[in-house]
């Protein structure tokens, strides 16, 4: 009896296989699936069903008892004809365009260096992950502090290296600069994504093959042209579909940085089809909209591409001095961004917005102490009446001539993001798991369809379902709920969970399964026992990439929530304090948020490679 097949009979309860074992494997192979299926249908098609009934309509979400008209297909006529909508496109086309050259460019670049495998290369991987893991709406939110002309970090740094006014540019408020602003922050969030799926690529490379153009004596230019970049090429194609699907879906970080502004310079598809459905409520023209955005994204999706793995060829001394120095250059650059938000944290409010930016000042907890108090301003005569402070930030709040009226939202909402995430994270693991197994070891009629019609779940813009799943929370009585919330981000994630977690079912071997079967235990025994022990790191894997955008989310979260089932992305955005955003309190906020995943994604950093291209880099 094998190793495996022995733990196996050690520890499955009897009650449990004898319950199972009358299982066949059509019928194990459907229990696993339905459930993810029935999500996907509940929470993704139906509402895409609702929408496309919608689209040919002149209804009005605001209006739920006016008489609902049929007007066939005029709404998609007056789409194509407006110019509004074309220029939003002609907008999310030179988005699309630009920050993905230029995140392939930077990405493949950083994964050649990387893949030297010099002394510290871990940890300078790890520094340039991290933009990566904030949410986008928070980023964008914060970008538009750092772009301030006077007082931004961004326009000061430029003055420095050109000696150029800081005052005499706009980076978001020009309509010449604005589409390069949310192409800049998008190319620095993202670059990390399209590097980890260039260094996959790389590291699939079998090394005999290098060892036989240096016995060609092939040029370094010659490798590079015939071996590197050819067979790299998939993992390029993966990078850029990715990334195309994503941008062109690309609404929170615009909407936070400039808001589509100024004019309407920077309004890509989904702040337009925002505007359509939730400030004008034309629900029926912004349905129709939402279809062709989603055909559209529909379409790209055809081009998965994957490819097989192994190792690379030891890179020289001298190169990897190199890549060790330039590597840790884009680092440092890449992170002075986090640095100043977790510094403008422990400034006052006059200091976060001095002329020039203050880099030496004294420290204050006053952001954190704003963050989790609200504060009303007293007269000096009030202020004299009361008792004196018993705590040092009543004292500090005393300082500044006000009193503190009690504790803000940001605990409530920091636990809702702790149970919205991590609950949606488990659940959409958990169907992920059973349904990649699946998908894996048994025959499904129409597996790929059905794999295409799940992955395809995850190409729709949020906007573009979003109409209908406000309609459908409504008159369920799921909006503003952590149970409603809980089963979108679930029905989100799932379908990428499927996919992922398919990749690592696949490298199991099946001997053994079928090692323990043969002592006499069940499939789903060997399935709980032998599988899963083994899929360890492709479950931690996908629980990483699930948990980044559960905890990240916004576009549901602002739409679907307001008060009871609201996250932290929505909140940040809105700490206010006096005459505007008190930047010091958003950025406490930034770091305390950002701190939960970035130990969980520290702690599980080894599965990012393996995650990011579906098992295929080998452990």
């Amino acid at each position: 009896m094998s190793t495996l097949a022995e733990q196996a009979v050690a520890r499955t309860p009897r009650r449990f296989a004898l319950r199972f074992r009358g299982m066949s494997d059509r019928a194990i192979a459907w229990l696993f699936i339905t459930p993810s299926v029935l999500l996907l249908l509940a929470i993704n098609i139906f509402p895409l069903l609702w929408t496309i009934q919608l689209s040919f309509t002149n209804y009005r979400a605001n209006r739920p008892n006016a008489p609902i008209r049929y007007i066939g297909l005029d709404n998609y006529r007056n789409i194509l004809t407006d110019t509004e909508v074309w220029h939003a496109m002609q907008a999310t086309a030179h988005f699309v365009l630009w920050s993905i050259a230029l995140e392939l460019a930077l990405g493949f670049g950083l994964a050649l260096l990387i893949n030297r495998r010099f002394r510290g290369h871990s940890f300078w991987t790890t520094i340039i992950l991290l933009p990566m893991m904030l949410s986008p709406a928070v980023v964008g939110n914060f970008w538009t502090f750092l772009l301030q002309p006077q007082i931004g970090l961004f326009n000061s740094a430029i003055a420095v290296l050109t000696g150029v006014n800081p005052s005499s540019f706009q980076m978001i408020g020009d309509v010449a600069l604005a589409p390069w602003s949310i192409i800049m922050v998008d190319t620095w969030m993202w670059t990390p994504y399209v590097m980890l799926i260039c260094l996959a690529g790389l590291r699939s490379i079998p090394d005999y093959i290098y060892e036989a153009a240096e016995v060609d004596r092939a040029s370094p230019w010659r490798k590079f042209w015939s071996i590197t970049l050819p067979m790299v090429m998939p993992f390029l194609m993966l990078a850029i579909l990715f990334r195309a699907i994503e941008n062109f879906k690309m609404f929170d970080m615009v909407n936070l940085l400039t808001s589509g502004g100024p004019g309407s310079t920077t309004e890509v598809a989904s702040i337009t089809l925002k505007r359509e459905a939730f400030e004008k409520w034309r629900t029926g023209y912004s349905s129709a909209l939402a279809i062709i955005l989603f055909v559209t994204v529909f379409g790209a999706a055809n081009i998965y591409v994957k490819a097989p793995a192994h190792s690379v060829a030891e890179p020289s001394r001298w190169s990897k001095a190199t890549a060790s120095f330039i590597v840790a250059s884009y680092a440092i650059i890449t992170i002075l961004p986090l640095l100043w938000i977790f510094l403008t944290g422990f400034k006052t409010p006059p200091d976060s917005i001095a002329y020039p930016p203050k880099i030496l000042f004294e420290p204050s907890v006053e952001g954190y102490v704003n963050l989790f108090t609200t504060r009303s301003r007293q007269t000096p005569e009030f202020l004299a009446s009361l008792p004196p402070p018993q705590t040092w930030y009543e004292r500090l709040v005393r300082s500044r001539n006000m009193v503190i009226g009690g504790p803000s939202k940001v605990v409530p909402r920091f636990v809702n993001s702790l149970v919205i995430g991590f609950s949606s994270t488990f659940l959409a693991v958990c169907f992920g798991t059973i349904a990649a197994y699946a998908f894996s070891r048994f025959r499904v009629p129409l597996a790929d369809d059905l794999l295409f019609f799940i992955l395809s779940t995850r190409m729709m813009p949020p906007i573009a379902v979003a109409i209908p799943i406000y309609l459908m929370f409504r008159n369920l009585g799921l909006t503003d709920t952590k149970l409603g919330m809980i089963l979108l981000y679930t029905a989100v994630n799932v379908s990428l969970a499927v996919w992922l977690l398919k990749g690592f079912m696949d490298e199991i071997p099946r001997e053994y399964e079928e090692a323990a079967m043969v002592d006499g235990y069940t499939r789903l025994q060997a399935f709980f026992k032998v599988v899963l022990p083994q899929a360890t790191t492709g479950i931690a894997a996908t629980a990483i990439f699930c948990l980044i955008f559960a905890w990240n989310e916004y576009a549901f979260a602002v739409l679907l929530t307001s008060g009871d089932a609201q996250t932290m992305p929505p909140f940040i955005p809105f700490i206010i304090g006096e005459g505007g955003q008190d930047w010091p309190a958003v950025a406490a906020a930034t770091t305390l948020f950002f701190i939960p995943i970035l130990c969980f994604t520290i702690l599980l950093r080894r599965h990012l490679l393996r995650g990011i291209t579906f098992g295929a880099v080998r452990k």
